[in-house]
């Protein structure tokens, strides 16, 4: 089951790590009465990193869910959040995260940024 996001920024999500993760995000302009953004025609991708900065990446799978609506789901499969590094006797890591978004019209944004603590997996 996905777990939705309806965005402001920044954004503080958590995971165990070895669990699947399915984060269904709800992308909406900042107006009173929200109104979908659509993304049809959009590339969109997201990754994890240990900080901004970092090169070593951790890719989602995005899955175009309804683009027109401005919805689409970020996944990890258990196998990928079993790979996340979290060593030493540290129970949970912080990572970093954005969402870059390609416009059909060429235009490229990050709408979304934040934060994700996975925490180890303790069963």
């Amino acid at each position: 089951m996905a777990t939705s996001i309806k965005v402001s920024n920044p954004v503080k999500l958590q995971m165990y790590q070895g669990d699947s993760v399915d984060f269904e995000v709800i992308l909406e302009d900042d107006q009173t009465i929200p109104v979908a953004i659509d993304l049809t025609g959009a590339t969109i991708e997201s990754k994890l990193k240990e900080e901004f900065t970092s090169t070593t990446e951790y890719p989602f799978t995005v899955v175009n869910t309804d683009l027109a609506n401005g919805i689409f789901n970020l996944i990890m499969t258990d196998t990928e959040t079993l790979a996340l590094p979290i060593t030493g006797s540290k129970a949970r890591k912080s990572f970093v995260f954005d969402i870059r978004v390609q416009h059909a019209s060429g235009q490229v944004e990050t709408p979304v940024y934040g934060d994700i603590v996975v925490d180890r997996n303790r069963s």
